[in-house]
């Protein structure tokens, strides 16, 4: 298969997001929310990866094993999200979210097993330039959990952004919200599912 403009965006991505999250973690390593936006960044940037690595093989079980790889990255995201979020709205004292912060870990390291399953997915189909899974059953809770936690995430930092009054923490916590909208979007775009025909 040939390297297109799709699968360069997508090593390009990868490669933009982990050296966002490994330059912040090694300038503030003590710094707690610089440890959880590179908690994301690695997650989202290992995701992104898909195409490109779908890009540079035609055997199915080398795409079916790079689609597990790197689905490791998109399971874990929604919970290093919200840890994200609620660290940098300083929301995380708070008891429910204390409890959905823990929930959302444990169903995202209790997908993890899952991914070898076909239950899970069990094929990627080409459709150049685009690259995509065949769904299972699980698959599609997994949609739903990426969904509501990080939406969830997303929602935090909104509420946060319209009760501060302080307009430097005002700007930052819009930073952080068109990043992560821009990160919902890349994702989208370089990951996805389609139905057996």
């Amino acid at each position: 298969m040939a390297v297109n403009l799709h699968s360069l965006s997508s090593i390009i991505s990868f490669v933009s997001w982990a050296g966002a999250g490994y330059f912040v973690f090694l300038r503030a390593w003590s710094n707690h929310r610089a440890k959880r936006f590179a908690a994301v960044a690695v997650c989202a940037g290992l995701w992104t990866l898909f195409p490109f690595l779908a890009s540079i093989t035609s055997k199915s079980s080398v795409l079916l094993l790079s689609a597990r790889i790197t689905y490791i990255g998109g399971i874990l995201i929604p919970p290093t999200l919200l840890h994200f979020a609620l660290v940098t709205t300083k929301f995380d004292n708070n008891g429910l979210n204390k409890l959905l912060l823990r929930t959302s870990y444990f169903l995202g390291f209790s997908f993890l097993p899952l991914l070898g399953l076909p239950s899970f997915f069990n094929e990627v189909v080409v459709f150049a330039p685009y690259f995509a899974v065949v769904p299972g059953p699980i698959y599609h809770a997994f949609v739903i959990y990426w969904l509501v936690v990080s939406s969830y995430a997303f929602g935090t930092l909104v509420v946060a952004h319209q009760r501060t009054t302080d307009f430097h923490e005002k700007n930052q916590l819009k930073y952080f919200g068109s990043s992560g909208f821009s990160m919902g979007r890349g994702l989208s775009h370089h990951n996805g599912s389609r139905s057996p025909s």
